[in-house]
């Protein structure tokens, strides 16, 4: 139980870190030279990219280490069972340690996931960083099938239904350029 929420957070981390984090300076560069949504778009896909291949490699390893059997959940909701397991909430948010600009939080059954871009997105660049993060969620099944495996294992792992991955990118100034939310049955539409 304890490995399976901690592989969806290692999942989840990884997919944030190279999505946003390992290309952010790459697209911004794209973004400040040549302004056009082509080559945002490029280095978003080029980065989800990286994601799955390293997303898929971390859960081969987590995944062949998990043996220990699924406990029945006494909690109602996820934040009350992390209250209840110190031990996985702390593994869990210990990823924030290890991706600069992640914050992780738990309210009710919505696992939050916030990620500070180090830029500053103004009106004239934020509609290309949005659209090209849309169109890359959009485009690349790969990387929302492992979201949705990740909310399956923690689903599995607490034995709560009904968890959702709140996903949002926020510039430099706390402004949210891009976010959505998946469920054990893929992006939740609003």
């Amino acid at each position: 139980m304890k490995k399976n929420i901690k592989l969806a957070a290692v999942v989840l981390a990884s997919m944030l870190v190279l999505a946003a984090c390992g290309k952010t300076e790459s697209v911004e560069a794209s973004v400040s030279e040549t302004s056009t949504e082509a080559s945002v778009e490029a280095s978003v896909e080029a980065s989800v990219e990286e994601v799955v291949e390293e997303v898929v490699e971390k859960e081969e390893e987590e995944v062949a280490s998990v043996e220990e059997e699924v406990k029945e959940a006494t909690a109602s909701t996820l934040e009350e069972y992390f209250a209840n397991n110190d031990a996985e909430y702390q593994a869990m948010k210990a990823q924030e340690a290890s991706v600069e600009g992640l914050t992780i939080s738990v309210e009710g059954n919505v696992v939050l996931y916030t990620y500070a871009l180090p830029i500053e997105v103004d009106e004239t660049t934020a509609p290309t960083y949005a659209a090209a993060f849309e169109e890359q969620m959009a485009a690349d099944s790969a990387s929302v099938k492992q979201l949705v495996d990740a909310v399956k294992l923690v689903e599995q792992g607490s034995g709560i239904e009904g968890i959702v991955f709140s996903l949002s990118y926020v510039d430099a100034n706390g402004v949210e350029v891009y976010a959505c939310k998946v469920d054990a049955n893929g992006v939740v539409e609003e």
